[in-house]
């Protein structure tokens, strides 16, 4: 998805000048703090049927419109910088969603052609992992927020996010990726944003697997994999922005997308400590895992 923006998206890849058109429009202009013909109206959020009003306190409202535009509005004082932020995080999930697509709270690889996603809760090492695996040769294919579409044979696709990471500057000390970063996503944090030592801008890439990401008490990471109740009900729970699934009856077709998902792939859960120390010995285990794997997934250089 290519997006023309009227302020610099820090995260994102900057597009070689090419004809090709953009696919969404991002610009400031006025946003009302509701929607007059509101179907569902919550305290962060309205929703019609075409648009989609984000109220973020602190920041300020963003109006979606038709998956084709989003207008924001930004509070006095609030720097682009932070509207940008907010931009690339839960208005572009909000945006995928409003598109018809299916977004899931992760991040992804590309290897043997094939798409792996890392799912888990904020703060389990999603974006560190493939930060970690780009320097092993896996190019990263999306960060944090992973779009997911079906071919014609309803098979699962996932799609080039072409953001760069935000890492914490211990994650990029313990990747070796110092000289891939680029700006602070906000100011006064630790979080910078960050170039992978690979990125995968190509072609959708057929989904091969999830892997569940679990904070646990053992000295070595440990793969299982999860029986189809628990992976139906974890890559339903992984939605990006659940609530807004639940409340906009997304539900349903989530439920449909995730069954045709673990037709063609797989979940597991990946048990592992938070030591960083740890994290080269982690992909080892799961390079080990892929060898396993109908397809095989060898260390690239």
């Amino acid at each position: 998805m290519v997006v023309a923006s009227e302020i610099e998206l820090a995260g994102s890849l900057p597009l070689a000048a090419s004809s090709q058109s953009h696919d969404v429009v991002m610009r400031m202009g006025e946003v009302p703090q509701t929607l007059s013909n509101a179907t569902i109206s919550r305290p962060g959020w309205d929703a019609d049927g075409d648009d989609f009003l984000v109220r973020a306190p602190g920041i300020g409202r963003f109006l979606l419109k038709r998956g084709e535009e989003v207008v924001f509005e930004l509070e006095p004082g609030v720097p682009a910088q932070a509207g940008a932020a907010y931009l690339q995080g839960t208005v572009m999930g909000a945006l995928l969603h409003q598109r018809g697509g299916i977004v899931l709270h992760a991040s992804g690889i590309e290897a043997d052609g094939g798409a792996i996603l890392f799912a888990g809760a904020s703060g389990e090492g999603k974006s560190t992992l493939v930060a970690a695996l780009s320097t092993r040769g896996y190019p990263v294919v999306c960060d944090d927020v992973s779009h997911v579409s079906f071919d014609r044979e309803g098979r699962p696709l996932v799609s080039s996010d072409a953001r760069r990471l935000k890492l914490t500057d211990e994650s990029i000390h313990a990747t070796g990726l110092e000289m891939g970063r680029r700006k602070a996503v906000l100011a006064n944090t630790d979080k910078s944003y960050v170039k992978p030592a690979k990125h995968w801008t190509g072609y959708d890439l057929p989904l091969r697997a999830v892997y569940l990401l679990r904070s646990a008490a053992v000295n070595e990471a440990v793969v299982a994999r999860l029986p189809s109740a628990l992976a139906l009900n974890a890559l339903r729970g992984n939605a990006h922005r659940p609530k807004i699934v639940l409340h906009t009856g997304q539900l349903p077709r989530y439920f449909e997308a995730s069954v045709k998902i673990l037709e063609c792939a797989p979940v597991y859960v990946v048990d592992r400590g938070r030591d960083l120390s740890k994290l080269a010995s982690t992909i080892d285990i799961l390079e080990a895992h892929w060898r396993t794997c109908p397809w095989t997934a060898r260390k690239r250089n």
